[in-house]
């Protein structure tokens, strides 16, 4: 099986030290960077690239989740297992959806060590649960089972050109919820987001826009976003994940 790792740890020693756990617990583990980039404390962003990404991964892959503003607090840990794979991560929302979508068969809360440190759990509970799962342990035994009803629901806005802002690229592209409409993609897009409000050209690659042009395009997970040829959405248009979009 495969770990593959979403989180925002990203610039600091907080990966490593996952990785680390993991190798001490499972030394032939095999670990994918799935994405660690996520912005900090975003969970709704972590959810949504969790929630496109995991069905490109094997079956049995298990998805280690976590960004995690509440940790140490009253949220759970917990470990699920759907029809094709295994996550563990904290009960914020971060899981549910991609889970729900696979078709979730069990949801463990994980057992807290006293020992284990009350801001950075993603190190002392998730990774050893990660590698217990890789190493082949039965899910029930890494904790006291639970109703999947009771887990933290997230959903995504979307529908009818009106959508939420779900990541902002390292490009700077905004991506979106909105499905793209077939029937209007060579016609231009009124865009309103915040006080941003303008008509903007829809371009089917990076290539046919200007240099500098802001503008619309499908993105590799079939929803819309706003890019720069050569440049960042996220300069021009003042936008952060959570907000509202319309693109009609």
């Amino acid at each position: 099986m495969v770990i593959a790792l979403l989180t925002d740890f990203d610039g600091s020693d907080g990966l490593g030290l996952v990785k680390g756990v993991i190798y001490d617990n499972c030394p032939h583990a095999k670990i994918v960077d799935l994405y660690n980039d996520v912005e900090p404390f975003q969970v709704r962003s972590g959810a949504w690239i969790l929630l496109q990404d995991y069905k490109y991964f094997p079956k049995g892959t298990i998805f280690y989740a976590v960004v995690d503003p509440g940790v140490g607090g009253k949220r759970r840990c917990v470990a699920v297992k759907t029809k094709n794979y295994y996550f563990a991560g904290p009960d914020n929302g971060i899981i549910y959806s991609a889970a729900t979508e696979d078709g979730i068969e069990i949801v463990v809360e994980l057992q807290v060590p006293a020992t284990a440190s009350k801001t950075f759990q993603g190190r002392d509970v998730f990774a050893p649960a990660a590698a217990k799962l890789e190493k082949g342990i039965a899910i029930e035994k890494l904790g006291k089972k639970t109703d999947k009803n009771s887990m933290r629901q997230l959903r995504f806005a979307s529908g009818n050109g009106e959508g939420e802002i779900v990541v902002v690229e390292h490009y700077g592209n905004i991506v979106t919820t909105i499905k793209p409409f077939l029937q209007q993609l060579k016609k231009p897009y009124k865009v309103e987001c915040g006080n941003f409000k303008n008509n903007l050209n829809y371009h089917e690659t990076y290539e046919e826009a200007k240099d500098g042009e802001l503008f619309v395009i499908t993105g590799s997970r079939n929803t819309l976003e706003l890019a720069v040829r050569n440049g960042s959405a996220a300069a021009v248009v003042n936008a952060k994940v959570g907000d509202n979009v319309a693109i009609k």
